[in-house]
């Protein structure tokens, strides 16, 4: 069992080492929000990552329209204005995080309570003054913020460009760090998965010749047995033809 567990889990690492590079790029939006309604913290930007999954039906609602005021996103939660502890405490706000899969068409983001706006942010973010400022990054305003610049998002895809933003390895066009990253990881990998057919083809030779040395044992045993009752018999016909001629030639 554990030797299948172990071979799974190594065919899975070799299988994360094609996807683990893969930029999905996300809008990330965070709110803190009191308990009478007010935005106390606001933070939205683009990033890169999987959506989430978390959904509860509520009387909030994050909505997200194009220019033309058509809906590319809606979702309702519910918010909890109390800590989980023994016994549950009001904080008096609640954090509200969500990612979502992110596309250039998004044009307005409102968060509602029982459909009133409570907060409004118009998702352009790209000023397009040549320099990468604090909300723009290559996934938002590629103008401003060059693949060739730090903007603190990694974008790993084949584009020719080496992202200074990705750590070594991460970036296929950094050629050299990246292919020795995935060579030791293959490598690591297979050797990993031959360890373990290897071990597991031992475990089977062991297993096998114990059962053949407890078979020889028990006919060593019964040999010995067999020899024994020989013994014996030849003991008792000896008695017998000494005692009587008669009977041991009916013993013949």
């Amino acid at each position: 069992m554990f030797v299948k567990k172990s071979l799974i889990w190594a065919l899975i690492l070799l299988g994360l080492i094609s996807s683990v590079y893969a930029v999905n790029p996300a809008l990330d939006v965070r709110l803190v929000i009191s308990e009478d309604s007010q935005i106390l913290e606001d933070a939205v930007y683009v990033t890169f990552g999987k959506e989430s999954s978390y959904y509860t039906e509520g009387e909030y609602t994050l909505l997200i329209t194009d220019v033309d005021g058509k809906t590319i996103f809606s979702a309702s939660y519910d918010l909890e204005f109390f800590l989980l502890a023994d016994p549950p405490r009001r904080i008096g706000s609640a954090v509200f995080e969500q990612k979502i899969p992110y596309t250039t068409e998004m044009y307005k983001l409102q968060f509602l309570k029982n459909n009133e706006a409570l907060y409004t942010k118009f998702l352009d973010f790209c000023n397009y003054n040549t320099e990468c400022d604090s909300e723009e990054n290559y996934l938002s305003c590629p103008n401003d913020c060059p693949l060739t610049q730090k903007d603190g998002v990694c974008i790993s895809q084949k584009e020719g460009i080496c992202d200074p933003d990705c750590l070594a390895g991460a970036d296929v066009d950094c050629k050299k760090p990246r292919d020795k990253l995935t060579i030791s990881l293959i490598l690591l990998a297979a050797i990993l998965i031959f360890v373990l057919l290897f071990w597991n083809k031992i475990k089977l030779r062991s297993s096998t010749l114990k059962k053949l040395l407890l078979q020889r044992h028990h006919l060593t045993n019964y040999k010995e047995k067999l020899k024994t009752i020989k013994t014996k018999y030849a003991i008792i016909r000896k008695k017998i033809k000494e005692l009587s001629p008669t009977v041991t030639e009916r013993f013949k």
